[in-house]
């Protein structure tokens, strides 16, 4: 099933991600694997910074084009 994500849901989807990976590597014996996992949450986290900075970024405001009016002349 394909689910459409809007920009503030993924921003709190990689959060979430990020936190459960985070709680999950404190419970690996391994000091590499729990490394590793704590990048991925670093990743995640940075992601859902740059998603967040975009959706806020100012843009200049799209004008449309002036309709033309067609001059009756007879």
């Amino acid at each position: 099933m394909f689910r459409s994500f809007t920009p503030g849901s993924q921003v709190q989807a990689n959060r979430d991600l990020a936190r459960r990976a985070r709680r999950f590597a404190t419970t690996l014996p391994d000091p590499a694997e729990k490394a590793r996992l704590q990048r991925y949450a670093d990743e995640l986290d940075g992601e859902a910074d740059r998603l967040e900075h975009e959706a806020t970024e100012r843009r200049p405001p799209v004008i449309a084009p002036a309709a033309r009016e067609s001059s009756a002349a007879g």
